[in-house]
Formats: structure tokens, C-alpha cells, sequence
């Protein structure tokens, strides 16, 4: 069994949105076989509960000594303790536990000097970061912030270090993926807006949650119906509750405990922060007003705004009012905003990391791991398609031209009804793995291995993979009845032969519980 340490804290000052985050991915990690111990200095004894009630152990750190000032990067303050005390007591508490397969790292006032120093305890360290604003010694870096590119960390991070970067990889919890298809479905048959979602996160700023109550009561219909999780923030104590009971809509206080996912399904528009939510709201497809409301907001809200996902807007009553006015008025314009919303993430950026830390191998000992996919792979895919044979036994086995492959680039990188991620093996990319969604709610599956690549049990790993990330899903794959190897794959990845129509060449296999006909292509 791997043993994985997360170093991470959270509080009043740092939010609970780190701590969070690193619950998502030790869920995912477990799952993988893993024994999960979190190292915090401070943590609410209601994320303590949560992280312990998943089976994940804490281990708390003693009272800092050294009554330096913490000296380092702009967030150093927040750490508590100067930073080599506190990486001599994390070091502690991993040799008596046996050493770490993996140590993760998801704190912003930890840097190059406190990964180095526990480099002899532990195999590889994993930073989990948003700023991009000083250097870490890592073997692998996470940055969900949305458009965030690998050279935003050309010179802070070793030479071998693997960059995770971009909203694909945002550590979300599984019910915002489970949901999101049919979030989107539902949001695109709706002609007008009828419920708002007002959510800032862990907790509700008072200022701002009263100025976003007093626009919702002026520019909001009557018939609206509000939802506003508060999260830690009690609605009555912070005058909220009596706030709204004078206003004309509905407005239903939603507690720390709220199901989040369920309640950005339901809304047809948010209002809410820059952090980790608003990255929720994206893979719910869910278009938004947005405010800064700290310091690490500011790419986040760039990115989604320069995507068309969100309008950002300053915190001010009248602007507020003037936005949702706006959007209210505009249907047209909130759902080419939820369109736009929905492509900045999927939600499975947690299981993605999590097989890049603990992998499926390949025969040659070479880890297969799945890379979203994205516009700068189109002239890759493209020279796997026109290889001898490639196309053999596809529906249309004639190579497509320049344009032909473009549209399908566009087509595939613009519908949320389609997922697709470049096969690697190792470093060396290596096939496409493609999820269609079809009419019934099950999912086709298409895979394709470059012919320099074959032969070394890929797809097989990559399939595991898929399966992996999505249990429960009903998948299945379309076989040419001349095509034996790849049945072959599809049975030992077990698929089952299911009826389909008589005289085509196409075998129909399925995977999952569901067992109803399912007609020929």
C-alpha cells in the first residue's frame, strides 16, 4: 500500500479551500490503494471530522517554537511557524509513520527550501499551487487555474518535473462530474432564467452578501427563486434571514453541508468568488457574475472571463444590479456563457492526477497515463490517422483531408457530449481515448494506438484507466467484425457482446450492468 502525506492547512485567513481540494484527491487516491495522512497546523474541527469520516488520518502539529518570522514568499505569515521548523516537525511525524511514497504539498507559503528538505523522507513530492509566484523542488505540479500554461513555471520548477496546468486538471469532487451532463442537457432546454445560485465559497461575507440580496430584490422578478449557500456563515446571526424575508423573492439559506453539486444542476444563473467554486459552476456549465474577493482570485477570474464563462463585475450594489439586469433580460447571452463555461472544465482533474501519482503500466514497465485533449494536438492525431491501416475498420476507413480532421478538432473540443484525451505512455504520447455520449445516456468508447506504439499493451491500460475513472458508467464499443484484435481487447477489458442489427459489419459490446439492444450505427 502507498503511503501519501499532504501537507495543507486551512483557517479563517487561508479559507478551507486547499484542505478541501486535498480531500478530493486523497478520495481518489484511496481508491487507488492508497493510505491517505494529512499534516496540518491549523484545520476547523469540521473539516477534521469530514477528512477522518472519509478514513483519511491526521496528524496534527505541535505549537511552533522558533519565534523567527517566517521569511519567504508574499503568503509566508500564513504558515504559523518559521518554515524550518515546521518542515523538521512534518519530517518528524513521516519517518515515524515509515517514509512517503508521495508527499503532497498544497500551501502557499511553502517553497523550494521546505520541499528540499524533505526530499530524504520522501520518494516524490507533488506541489498543488495557484500563484506561479516563486520555486519549488517537485516532481510533479498541479495549477488548475484556468488558461494557466506550463511556461508560467519556466525556472521555478526542476527541469523534470511534470506540469499538470489548466481547469482540466481542477481537483473537483465526483458529483460535479456525475451531474454534469445532465446540468448542461437541462440548462440548454431552458428559455429564462428562474433560479439563482448566490455562493462565495466556505463562507458569506456579510458586506457583499447584503449588496448581492439588495440587487437580486431590485433587478429580479418576483417569481425568481434564490438560492444562497452560506456555508459556514450563519444566515440569522449575520442579519441575512431578515434581509431576505422583506425582499419579494424566494431566497432558501443553504448551510455548510449543503449538496452543492445538486443546487448548480438546479440554478440557471450564479452569483458568486473566484476560488475553487467558481470552477465548480464551470463544469456545471452554469454562466455567472463573479467578484474578486481575494488576492488568489484574480487569474481564476481572468481565465473564465477571457473564456466567456463568467462576467466579472466590481462588488459594488449598482453594478450588481446593472449585470443581472443585463443577463436577466438576455437569455441568449446566459446560455452562450453556460456553453462557454461548460468547455473550461469536465471535473476530472483529481482523477487524472491521481493516476499520474499511482499509475496503470504498460509492458515495458512505462506508466499509461490520459492527457486532456486540446487544439495543440490536432496535427498529431491527424498523423496517426493517415498511417497504413490505422482506419482499416472504421465506419469511414478513408483518411480525412485537412479540413475534414479540423471540423472534427472543433466538433470535439466544443461539445460537452464529447471527452477525449491523448493516450501517453511514459512520456511519449501514444494513442487517443475519445467517450461520445450517445442519445440513451450510455457512452461510446473509441480508442486508436499510433503504430509505432502497438503492440506494448496500451490500450489495454488505458481502458483500465477509463474504467477506473468512470465505474459506473455504461460504456460501449463498436467492433468491425473483422477487426479480432481489437474484440479481443474489448472482451478482456470486459465488454460483453450485445444483439444489434442483422448483416452489419458491426459488433455492438457493451460494459455495465444495463443490458437493452442498442442499434447499429
Amino acid at each position: 500500500m502507498s503511503r501519501i502525506f499532504i501537507r495543507a492547512d486551512a483557517s479563517g485567513e487561508i479559507g478551507s479551500g486547499h484542505v478541501m481540494r486535498c480531500i478530493t484527491l486523497a478520495d481518489d487516491l484511496a481508491r487507488r490503494g492508497a493510505r491517505v495522512t494529512f499534516i496540518c497546523r491549523v484545520i476547523p474541527d469540521v473539516l477534521a471530522a469530514m477528512l477522518r469520516g472519509k478514513g483519511h488520518a491526521l496528524r496534527l502539529l505541535p505549537e511552533a517554537q522558533d519565534s523567527r518570522p517566517n521569511d519567504g514568499p508574499p503568503h509566508a505569515h500564513w504558515l504559523g511557524a518559521h518554515w524550518s521548523e515546521d518542515a523538521a516537525r512534518t519530517k518528524d511525524i513521516i519517518e515515524e509513520c515509515g517514509g512517503a511514497d508521495w508527499l503532497v504539498v498544497d500551501h502557499y507559503a511553502l517553497d523550494a527550501r521546505w520541499e528540499k528538505q524533505l526530499r530524504p523522507q520522501a520518494k516524490r513530492i507533488m506541489v498543488i499551487d495557484d500563484l506561479a509566484d516563486r520555486e519549488h523542488d517537485c516532481d510533479l505540479l498541479l495549477d488548475q487555474t484556468p488558461g494557466r500554461a506550463e511556461e508560467d513555471y519556466h525556472g521555478l520548477v526542476p527541469d523534470a518535473c511534470k506540469l499538470l496546468t489548466g481547469a482540466q486538471y481542477a481537483l473537483l469532487r465526483p458529483e460535479f462530474a456525475r451531474l454534469r451532463p445532465s446540468a448542461i442537457e437541462r440548462r440548454q432546454r431552458q428559455e429564462k432564467v428562474q433560479r439563482i445560485l448566490v455562493n462565495f465559497g466556505g463562507s458569506a461575507p456579510e458586506e457583499i452578501s447584503r449588496t448581492v440580496l439588495h440587487a437580486i430584490a431590485k433587478a429580479a422578478p418576483a417569481g425568481i427563486i434564490v438560492d444562497f449557500a452560506t456555508g459556514a456563515t450563519d444566515p440569522q446571526a449575520a442579519g441575512l434571514t431578515a434581509l431576505a424575508d422583506e425582499m419579494p423573492q424566494q431566497v432558501n439559506f443553504h448551510g455548510f453541508d449543503a449538496n452543492m453539486a445538486q443546487l448548480m444542476h438546479d440554478a440557471d444563473l450564479a452569483i458568486g468568488a473566484g476560488g475553487v467554486s467558481a470552477l465548480e459552476r464551470a463544469c456545471m456549465g452554469l454562466p455567472g457574475i463573479m467578484f474578486i474577493l481575494a488576492s488568489n482570485q484574480h487569474d481564476n477570474t481572468r481565465g473564465l472571463q477571457e473564456a466567456g464563462a463568467v462576467l466579472s463585475t466590481p462588488a459594488n450594489r449598482e453594478e450588481v444590479e446593472k449585470n443581472l439586469k443585463s443577463l436577466l433580460a438576455n437569455p441568449g447571452a446566459c446560455n452562450k456563457m453556460g456553453g462557454a463555461a461548460a468547455m473550461v472544465t469536465s471535473g476530472l482533474g483529481s482523477s487524472l492526477a491521481a493516476l499520474e501519482m499511482l499509475p496503470f503500466t504498460a509492458r515495458d514497465g512505462l506508466p499509461v497515463s490520459l492527457v486532456p485533449l486540446n487544439a495543440a494536438h490536432e496535427g498529431l492525431i491527424l498523423s496517426w490517422q493517415r498511417q497504413r491501416g490505422i482506419r482499416e475498420f472504421s465506419r469511414n476507413p478513408a483518411p480525412p483531408s485537412d479540413e475534414e480532421h479540423a471540423n472534427w478538432m472543433r466538433r470535439v473540443l466544443s461539445d460537452p457530449d464529447e471527452m477525449a484525451w491523448i493516450i501517453q505512455n511514459g512520456d511519449t504520447p501514444s494513442g487517443l481515448l475519445r467517450l461520445s455520449r450517445r442519445k440513451n445516456e450510455k457512452w461510446e468508447v473509441g480508442i486508436l494506438i499510433g503504430q509505432e506504439q502497438q503492440g506494448k499493451g496500451i490500450a489495454g491500460k488505458a481502458l483500465a484507466a477509463l474504467h477506473w475513472i468512470f465505474p459506473d458508467m455504461v460504456i460501449l464499443a463498436v467492433v468491425h467484425e473483422g477487426n479480432g484484435p481489437s474484440r479481443k481487447l474489448f472482451e478482456k477489458s470486459g465488454y460483453a457482446t450485445i444483439p444489434s442489427e442483422p448483416r452489419s459489419p458491426f459488433i455492438i459490446m457493451q460494459r455495465g450492468d444495463e443490458k437493452t439492444h442498442e442499434p447499429t450505427p
